[in-house]
């Protein structure tokens, strides 16, 4: 931007699958449809993310319940959240490395 002569230069580039990602993560304010972002796909993926809280959130309450309620599938439980627990460090590694 030229401020002295009121001029700026606009240039645009193309970007791939993994910086549209990164933009929707990235960005400030998804869901607020007042602020930028306001598209289509931008509404799609609000939708996505909120459906996959809300199912993250029922399958958590479900398993709690069955947890409570079926006392013979506790050992295979605990098995299966520690190799949850391993996955979850092993992802949150390799992200952060």
């Amino acid at each position: 931007m030229d401020y002295e002569r009121g001029t700026a230069t606009v240039t645009s580039r193309r970007q791939s699958l993994g910086d549209a990602f990164v933009y929707l993560h990235k960005m400030r304010g998804a869901h607020n449809a007042d602020v930028r972002g306001n598209s289509g796909l931008i509404r799609v993926w609000r939708l996505l993310a909120d459906a996959t809280a809300y199912v993250l959130l029922f399958i958590t309450v479900s398993g709690i319940y069955l947890w409570t309620a079926l006392r013979a599938e506790r050992t295979i439980g605990l098995l299966l959240i520690f190799a949850g627990a391993g996955t979850f460090f092993g992802l949150v590694y390799v992200i952060a490395a």
